[in-house]
């Protein structure tokens, strides 16, 4: 919706409610700009997922590059099938899975063996229901 009264409506009543709770309201997330190189800091495969998740993916839409795409299909992936038991699963997560190996060479490629396990992990998700065991690896591929 980009309607400005709307919009400016809901600020109102946010920036009421942190002071009503006093805490101090979020900041502007900010994200990758699509051209400056992308850093990842050398953490945990956990922690590095969410600094790429938090910087990478926009909150609605695809992301600006193949890098940030592939975090967002595998996390969509991912929620898809652990969080709700598969209930969405249908062409439109297959055809993701079919896009994600094609994002991992692009840009700062992955090494080999990461993609071939990708596609692997891609593979065995489209063709069959998954309890989450196959699908929660897809993020650590990225």
């Amino acid at each position: 919706m980009t309607d400005p009264e709307f919009l400016h409506g809901r600020i109102e009543g946010l920036e009421r409610l942190c002071q009503i709770f006093d805490v101090e309201p979020a900041g502007e997330a900010a994200f990758h700009d699509g051209a400056s190189p992308i850093l990842v800091p050398e953490e945990s495969k956990t922690e590095a997922c969410r600094w790429l998740w938090n910087d990478l993916v926009p909150p609605s839409g695809k992301a600006q590059t193949a890098k940030g795409e592939a975090i967002r299909i595998a996390g969509r992936v991912d929620r898809g099938t652990t969080s709700n038991g598969g209930m969405n699963w249908d062409g439109d997560c297959r055809k993701m899975l079919r896009v994600f190996p094609r994002c991992l060479p692009l840009g700062n490629p992955l090494r080999d063996e990461d993609i071939a396990q990708a596609e692997r992990i891609a593979r065995l998700l489209e063709g069959s229901r998954d309890d989450g065991a196959l699908s929660m690896r897809l993020p650590g591929c990225c």
